[in-house]
């Protein structure tokens, strides 16, 4: 993980590096907020075997409200959730810096096998839905990249709750979904860190 955050971090430095000696990079406000929709994608949620989407329109002046629906499925653990984020941004004067508060919601749906000695077959032992809830707060700045192509670059900070898990959950099974903060049920503070690429439309 800290491997993969500081690949996002030095992909940070040199698009910011690139945006301040290029000119036009740099999206002017009038042009950003010339459009009716952005769709975006977030190449970093692959890495937690999530597709997540965000469709952001501007609402007012100075702002754009965002929807970000998400799916995730991973073969190898029997992961399979949805969720959805909403952020309100706010842009500061004359410029594509902004700032964004938002919630977001998930429910995750677990399977988990073990290896029968005897039979040298895997049998599902333990079942698992976990639901989280978080609130985020980020800054961010979007760059044009070719005409209608953009690019979002943000970090922050957020803390997720996780409810309750099931009376019938087995403890020992569940401290896997809970080691690490992009886990599903990691409860405590986040932090926030990548890039959206997408189209204007």
């Amino acid at each position: 993980m800290k491997r993969f955050t500081r690949h996002i971090i030095i992909l940070l430095v040199v698009i910011i590096s690139a945006t301040s000696t290029t000119s036009g990079q740099v999206i002017v406000r009038d042009n950003l907020f010339d459009s009716k929709l952005l769709v975006m994608f977030s190449p970093q949620h692959l890495r937690a075997n999530q597709l997540r989407i965000d469709f952001e329109h501007k609402i007012g002046k100075n702002s754009f409200l965002s929807f970000a629906p998400a799916y995730t499925r991973d073969p190898y653990r029997d992961h399979s959730g949805y969720g959805l984020g909403v952020m309100y941004k706010f842009f500061r004067k004359e410029s594509s810096t902004y700032y964004g508060v938002g919630p977001s919601f998930s429910m995750h749906h677990f399977n988990v096998y073990a290896l029968d000695d005897m039979y040298q077959q895997y049998n599902m032992v333990f079942q698992s839905d976990i639901t989280n809830a978080s609130l985020q707060l980020v800054t961010g700045k979007y760059i044009r990249l070719l005409p209608h192509i953009y690019l979002d670059m943000y970090f922050g900070v957020g803390y997720r709750y996780v409810f309750p898990f099931k009376a019938s959950d087995n403890l020992e099974h569940r401290l896997e979904f809970q080691t690490k903060f992009y886990d599903s049920g990691y409860e405590g503070f986040l932090l926030l860190l990548g890039v959206k690429v997408g189209v204007m439309l």
